[in-house]
C-alpha cells in the first residue's frame, strides 16, 4: 500500500516492522529485496534481502532468481552464474512452466549483459565476441519442451477432440437440413 502511494519511507518501516516480527520470513526478505531493487534502485541492499531469504529458503527459484537478476545489475557476473547454473541443475525437474521459461531468459541476459558490459568497458573485442558466440548457443541449446505448457498436450486433445465433434454437429445440422427440404418438396 504504501508504495503504490509512492511512500518509500513508511513501506521501508512497514518491511522492517514485518521483518521485526517475523525475522525468519523468506517472503518479506524476498519482498523487501524486491522492493529494495525496484523502487529504489539500489541492488546493494536488494542483495543483502535475497541472501538473508536464501539462508531462509536456500531453494526458493524465485529468491534465487531475483537475486540473480540483482547481481547482474551490479555487475557481478560470476557470483551470478554459480546460482544459475544451481537453478539449471535443477531444471529438468522444474514442472512450472514460467519458472523454466524464466530460467532461460536468466541464462541468455548472462551473456548478453556480459557481452555488453565487456563492450562497454572496453574489453579486449574477443571477450565480447565470445560471450556472444556464448549466448547464440545458449539460445541453441534451450530445449524445446521447455517452451511447451505441461498441460499443453492435453489441451491440444481437448481441441481437436471438441473440433471432431463440431465437424460431426455440423454435418448432421446438413443432413437434417437437406431431409427437411427433401421433405417439404414431397
Amino acid at each position: 500500500m504504501k508504495t503504490r502511494e509512492k511512500n518509500y519511507p513508511a513501506a521501508i518501516n512497514a518491511y522492517e516492522a514485518a521483518l521485526e516480527l517475523e525475522p525468519a520470513s523468506a517472503k518479506v526478505r524476498h519482498a523487501f529485496g524486491n522492493f529494495h531493487l525496484i523502487y529504489l534502485s539500489d541492488s546493494e541492499r536488494a542483495v543483502e534481502q535475497f541472501k538473508e531469504g536464501l539462508k531462509i529458503r536456500p531453494n526458493s527459484f524465485h529468491l534465487q532468481s531475483d537475486y540473480v537478476r540483482a547481481l547482474f545489475y551490479l555487475k557481478r557476473f560470476e557470483e551470478a552464474r554459480v546460482v544459475l547454473d544451481e537453478l539449471l541443475s535443477r531444471a529438468p525437474t522444474n514442472r512450472h512452466f514460467s519458472q523454466r521459461i524464466k530460467l532461460a531468459d536468466l541464462n541468455l541476459q548472462y551473456y548478453s549483459r556480459r557481452a555488453d558490459f565487456s563492450s562497454a568497458s572496453g574489453a579486449d573485442v574477443k571477450t565480447t565476441l565470445s560471450d556472444l558466440e556464448s549466448l547464440i548457443h545458449e539460445f541453441k541449446q534451450i530445449r524445446p519442451e521447455w517452451g511447451r505448457r505441461q498441460d499443453e498436450t492435453s489441451i491440444d486433445k481437448e481441441y481437436s477432440q471438441r473440433e471432431e465433434v463440431s465437424q460431426r454437429d455440423e454435418c448432421r445440422r446438413r443432413t437434417f437440413t437437406s431431409r427437411n427440404r427433401v421433405d417439404g418438396a414431397l
